[in-house]
């Protein structure tokens, strides 16, 4: 089991598959965002120099939010097939 802020969003027994497949898009927008955010401290290494710690914890917080990312398109095809096999047997019935 994976770490989550909102264990709600992705509750499989209190959310529908399609409010979990909205989740998965929701969470991997939000990692790309802060994926982009970690550039910033970059911009610090002009006024106080100590590039390697600026560089270091910049690429750190990148493969982090990698591994999040990396994970909701992972698991949203997954729920995607799903989704698509529920309907399927809900229509033929």
């Amino acid at each position: 089991m994976m770490p989550t802020y909102d264990k709600k969003a992705f509750n499989f027994r209190e959310r529908s598959l399609k409010e979990l497949i909205g989740a998965t898009c929701q969470a991997e927008i939000v990692h790309e965002l802060m994926l982009v955010e970690a550039l910033i401290p970059l911009i610090l290494i002009i006024p106080y120099g100590r590039a390697i710690i600026f560089i270091s914890t910049t690429l750190l917080c990148i493969f982090i939010e990698l591994v999040f990312i990396i994970i909701q398109r992972y698991n949203r095809p997954r729920l995607v097939k799903l989704y698509l096999r529920e309907q399927r047997l809900y229509k033929n019935n």
